[in-house]
């Protein structure tokens, strides 16, 4: 039976694909209105750059979730064990805090962005700012997942 996390997983590599795939399609049928069709679509900038942004969110958790991030893998290579024990998990519980506090100020970006629409799309652009709040609380659940990771192999595994 799948995890919880496992089915996390899936969706957020599922949104990607499928924010990757709606942007190209959306920028090729752009391409064939304007150029083939002489008739140029009014909404595919703004939708394009809408999913791009939201693609890229949904790519920075799942690149947490691999431990992609950038991080200071010198630290990793050179320091030694009874310093990079204590300082790699640090460095996730900093960076996890650090997402609470862009998930908290995003917010009222967000409530200000709610009156603003979009002149070539059919909604507001509150919608293009959730994705930081919303996203950015699933990097945060990650950086824990990194976090409960890291304690384990630093920690527990030395125990054994």
């Amino acid at each position: 039976m799948p995890t919880i996390a496992k089915m996390l997983d899936w969706i957020l590599d599922f949104l990607v694909v499928l924010a990757l795939l709606a942007m190209t399609f959306v920028l090729v049928l752009q391409i064939v209105c304007r150029y083939i069709l002489n008739n140029p679509l009014s909404f595919p900038m703004s939708f394009s750059l809408f999913l791009f942004v939201w693609m890229v969110w949904l790519g920075g958790a799942t690149g947490i979730r691999d431990e992609g991030q950038i991080r200071m893998e010198f630290a990793e290579r050179y320091l030694p064990e009874s310093i990079k024990r204590f300082l790699i998990p640090t460095i996730s519980l900093v960076c996890s805090g650090f997402m609470l506090v862009v998930i908290y100020v995003s917010i009222k970006v967000v409530e200000i962005q709610a009156s603003a629409t979009y002149d070539t799309l059919p909604f507001s652009r509150a919608y293009l700012f959730m994705v930081i709040p919303t996203v950015g609380g699933v990097m945060f659940l990650q950086y824990l997942r990194v976090l409960l990771r890291q304690v384990g192999k630093y920690f527990l595994s030395q125990r054994n």
